[in-house]
């Protein structure tokens, strides 16, 4: 059984991190809930083994899948983006991922010993003169500690919405120990449920009302959603009363995904109307995918009322076009923009960079660009 895995984080840093495994052995491309720091963060295991790193390992806290969300090649072609663009391979894996797979941050207080000393001395003897915080500021910060005095933890936002404490407060009240932190985040539910309700055995006296809801159900099988009920012309405390008397029950049920429900915007005459020069991209677009071989296809996108050429365009530099759709020069080009990335990429805070550094990675990642662009032809 291997002991340690390596986790890519979403974080700047190009690396990836070995962490110790618990009871269970997570798969690779699969998901881990880890330390990080003092927070919690959730990564994608890149490889398991029994290599013992050079300083000591934390564990990892959770395995969030059973079955990896990364594939074998989807893992190698974030690996390529990773060494392709200059980025980290955390950051990449990130990207790849639905924000589904985010994770649910959340952080629970909890007064300390030194918080319940200060609270009593406030109310002993006062305030001390020799704080440096306002009056405004002091009494936020008791009424903190006088809220967690009276239950046993609390998340942020509850805290907040109680005392009117920011989050600046919170921090300096955990600089002074008065308050103890620690973070709770825990894999987020991306399951899409729909509320049902179900008609039961029907007895007693009914109002008019009741009766409304009662007949819809049995119109529709004995089962709708309660998104359809609330449309009936009846209070929303109605159906909450038949469930209370056992007469209608409500369950949770996966939502599918239509996409026939999703509003259309703009007259329907207009659906799918392409001038000349969108029928010849969309018919090149075509032929490569028919194909089944590996091809290139660069869009140049242009907003409503833009000009034809680019160069008339008071903010951007004139351009040549090459037969390819591949902007060649100009600072909006496709090449630009890889050429400021790499200026990032190389020395992404320093105001002074190297000139032969940053030189070798704009021709490695211009020549990239530009081989690709040639093979597209």
């Amino acid at each position: 059984m291997p002991e340690f895995c390596d986790v890519a984080l979403p974080v700047p840093l190009d690396m990836v991190f070995t962490y110790r495994l618990a009871d269970s052995v997570p798969i690779v491309g699969g998901r881990v809930l880890v330390p990080f720091r003092k927070e919690r963060l959730s990564g994608v295991v890149t490889a398991v083994h029994d290599r013992a790193p050079s300083m000591q390992a934390k564990t990892v806290l959770q395995v969030l899948d059973t079955e990896p969300v990364l594939d074998a090649s989807l893992l190698k072609l974030g690996q390529w983006i990773a060494q392709y663009y200059l980025a980290p391979i955390g950051e990449v894996v990130r990207t790849m991922l639905p924000l589904a797979a985010e994770i649910k941050k959340a952080k629970l207080f909890r007064i300390t010993e030194i918080g319940h000393e200060a609270l009593h001395a406030s109310a002993t003897a006062g305030s001390s003169r020799r704080s440096h915080q306002d009056i405004d500021t002091q009494m936020v910060e008791y009424s903190v500690l006088d809220y967690l005095s009276m239950s046993e933890d609390a998340l942020e936002g509850t805290i907040r919405s109680a005392t009117g404490a920011n989050r600046q407060v919170l921090e300096n009240m955990v600089r002074k120990k008065w308050i103890g932190r620690e973070d709770v985040s825990s894999a987020r539910d991306a399951r899409r449920t729909v509320q049902v309700a179900v008609l039961k055995e029907v007895s007693g006296k009914l109002n008019e009302n009741q009766q409304k809801i009662v007949a819809y159900l049995q119109e529709n099988g004995g089962r709708i959603s309660v998104e359809r009920i609330r449309e009936l012309p009846v209070p929303r405390t109605t159906l909450q009363t038949l469930v209370k008397r056992e007469i209608v029950e409500l369950i949770e049920e996966a939502a599918g995904f239509n996409i026939g429900g999703l509003k259309k915007r703009g007259p329907s005459h207009l659906d799918f109307i392409f001038n000349a020069e969108q029928k010849a991209a969309l018919a090149t677009i075509k032929a490569s995918a028919q194909a089944s071989a590996f091809s290139v296809s660069l869009l140049h996108v242009r907003t409503l009322g833009d000009p034809i050429s680019a160069g008339n365009r008071p903010h951007a530099r004139r351009c040549s076009e090459s037969s390819s759709g591949i902007w060649r020069r100009g600072g909006n080009s496709p090449l630009g923009a890889l050429r400021r990335r790499a200026r990032r990429a190389v020395a992404p805070h320093s105001p002074r960079r190297s000139a032969d550094r940053r030189g070798y990675a704009f021709r490695g990642v211009c020549a990239g660009f530009e081989a690709g662009a040639d093979r597209s032809r």
